[in-house]
């Protein structure tokens, strides 16, 4: 079971830039963690807020990483936030991609959920 967790922060104004660079500054040491899959951070177009998602293999090493100095920086990320963050971690049991979109509309969009 591969686990998703995503972060979404609106900073302080004129802090934008230092909740940018603590959370890019793990990255490389995050992405060659056992287990780690991906670790990105977005920024809106339309507002302020910051995206970032972390991938794993696996609900053990996500675990381990959450104890780590590494994610104590990604919450030293929070206190610059301008309004409580929102902070999620999904189980995901089964990952389709593009073949999926081709089925849904090759069957006319009548999969059963």
């Amino acid at each position: 079971m591969m686990i998703l967790a995503l972060l979404e922060i609106y900073p302080q104004p004129g802090k934008r830039r230092e909740v940018i660079d603590i959370l890019v500054s793990g990255q490389g040491q995050i992405l060659v963690k056992p287990g780690c899959l991906a670790c990105e951070l977005m920024a809106g177009i339309m507002d302020e807020k910051l995206v970032y998602i972390e991938k794993w293999e696996s609900k053990k090493e996500f675990t381990r990483h959450l104890g780590s100095d590494d994610y104590f920086r990604i919450l030293n990320a929070l206190e610059f936030a301008s309004k409580p963050p929102s902070i999620s971690f999904f189980e995901v049991r089964d990952e389709k991609g593009l073949e999926a979109i081709e089925q849904i509309r090759n069957n006319g969009g009548d999969e059963d959920e």
